[in-house]
């Protein structure tokens, strides 16, 4: 079970140039009134590459873009996960 609720635009799985790309591509978190954008992964791949982050305190942004995920986020159906509860 996911700890949240989560939904996922359907993509066709990457492929060499001249086939279609549809897949999405966007770093935001949101936490209280900070936001935090850039190119950064967020895993542990991300510490070994030469990435962007910004962080940045304002709240009336953090709401802006809290509720432009959430338009986005209604968009597409909800991901379903047999997977239980990370240990």
């Amino acid at each position: 079970m996911l700890a949240g609720e989560f939904t996922g635009k359907p993509s066709v799985p990457w492929q060499p140039t001249g086939t279609l790309h549809n897949f999405m591509h966007a770093k935001v978190v949101i936490a209280d009134d900070t936001v935090f954008v850039g190119s950064f992964n967020l895993s542990h791949s991300g510490e070994k590459n030469a990435e962007n982050v910004l962080e940045l305190e304002d709240p009336g942004l953090a709401r802006q873009l809290s509720s432009y995920v959430d338009e986005v986020r209604a968009l597409y159906p909800p991901v379903a996960s047999d997977a239980g509860p990370a240990a």
